[in-house]
């Protein structure tokens, strides 16, 4: 079960105040302690909020993404990621009444959450619980569509933050699937045994973020069959619902290391998805 906790030594506090004013955050941003020093400067800040929706809706499925720059990609990508099922675009701190009112009232377990980690070394951002099952079609190193077909299956991003021009951060998601692997007798890390993980690189996609700008993901609702749809939809109480991811991410500098939001108990914000899904024969969410 250690393999799943590993990702939240991931996702972490929140941009410098120097970069966003108490008047003109986001609510989100705003409920969390001073940090003190002593955070590493080679790290980099995210914080996120999974939303959570009857499938299908107007207000997830069109409304949320109205003013959403899905451009900001190239062709090439979005293409891509349409095949993959995915929604991507991005959005200014000022998020239009839509999404502002769905980052304000998410309406899942899991919430708001934030953490830090190291610039260039992935991280495990989860989505789903247990599914049964997952069969999907993504596209592979070579240019064409790879099937996966498995058993026990938890469904996420594998993230990554580095440096990026102009003050700007480059997140990278790349989508991931671990599953059910009974041949894993003997893995590096005994956590491991009986599990195993596929990433999908040519699926996934890099993007420049502002100190002011929130990265969106999702899918629409009739995209089925698909990686994105299975990662953003699922059943809760006899219900089928949809997912939104928004993440906003910078930079944690030396110079503004006591300039933190948030406390510096990162148990504190370890995302109670972690529970649900910390182990391949978990319940879904």
């Amino acid at each position: 079960m250690r393999f799943m906790r590993v990702f939240f030594v991931a996702l972490l506090p929140l941009a410098a105040v120097g970069c966003l004013s108490e008047g003109s955050r986001a609510k989100w941003l705003n409920p969390f302690p001073l940090l003190g020093g002593g955070q590493d400067p080679e790290s980099a800040l995210v914080q996120y909020v999974v939303i959570e929706r009857p499938a299908g809706t107007e207000e997830i499925n069109r409304r949320a993404w109205d003013r959403v720059d899905e451009q900001v990609l190239s062709f090439e990508t979005r293409a891509i990621l349409e095949e993959s099922g995915l929604r991507v675009g991005t959005t200014g701190e000022s998020a239009p009444g839509s999404l502002r009112k769905l980052i304000d009232d998410p309406r899942t377990a899991w919430g708001h959450r934030a953490r830090t980690f190291g610039l260039d070394r992935p991280a495990t951002l989860l989505l789903t619980g247990n599914l049964p099952r997952a069969d999907f079609s993504l596209r592979a190193a070579n240019g064409k569509k790879s099937a996966f077909g498995r058993d026990q299956v938890v469904l996420g991003f594998e993230m990554t933050v580095r440096d990026g021009p102009e003050g700007k951060v480059l997140v990278k998601l790349i989508p991931r699937a671990r599953y059910h692997d009974p041949s894993q007798l003997l893995p590096a890390d005994a956590a491991d045994r009986g599990l195993a993980t596929e990433v999908f690189p040519a699926a996934g996609f890099e993007i420049a973020l502002m100190p002011n700008e929130y990265l969106v993901v999702g899918t629409d609702d009739y995209w089925e069959g698909t990686f994105g749809n299975l990662a953003f939809t699922g059943e809760k109480d006899d219900h089928r619902v949809q997912r939104l991811l928004v993440l906003h991410s910078t930079r944690n500098r030396s110079e503004k290391a006591s300039s933190g939001l948030l406390g510096s108990d990162d148990h504190a914000f370890a995302p109670p998805i972690a529970s649900q899904a910390s182990t391949v024969r978990g319940s879904r969410p």
